[in-house]
């Protein structure tokens, strides 16, 4: 075999391993609009608890939970987005009881579908793909 031959011969297998990984990666991925959706929904369940955490706070000093999320103070709550920064459209938040309240938001993707992909939320955190609330309870100190 002369050495022209084995470097073609080389390439050529080289070039078909890659195209081989790629499928398998899209196949089990999916396709890079589908990633970022994933990501994106992801952000939407980081902003959700990160508002939650927001809520607690503000109960835990202002012995109760406040009327709406312009209450707390933004420039006390680092990275705090209380709007969907895909869509723009606010996060929504009611308080439903003393110590309780809802957060709702619009996923694209229904997590317990995403077992194959990086993003699986924490269970407390799971959601159906469309308009999904979570019913929030303020933990006891």
């Amino acid at each position: 075999m002369t050495l022209a031959r084995s470097q073609r011969l080389f390439t050529g297998s080289v070039a078909v391993a890659l195209l081989v990984a790629a499928v398998v990666g899209v196949m089990l991925l999916g396709p890079p609009g589908v990633q970022r959706t994933r990501r994106i929904d992801e952000r939407r369940v980081e902003d959700l608890a990160r508002i939650a955490a927001a809520v607690e706070r503000y109960h835990a000093l202002a012995g109760g939970l406040p009327a709406d999320l312009s209450a707390i103070d933004p420039t006390d709550e680092r990275a705090l987005d209380l709007r969907d920064a895909a869509t723009g459209s606010d996060y929504e938040y009611a308080r439903t009881g003393a110590t309780s309240y809802r957060l709702c938001a619009a996923f694209a993707t229904d997590s317990s579908r995403e077992v194959r992909a990086r993003y699986v939320p924490p269970p407390e955190w799971a959601h159906a793909a469309g308009r999904h609330c979570y019913e929030r309870k303020v933990p006891r100190r």
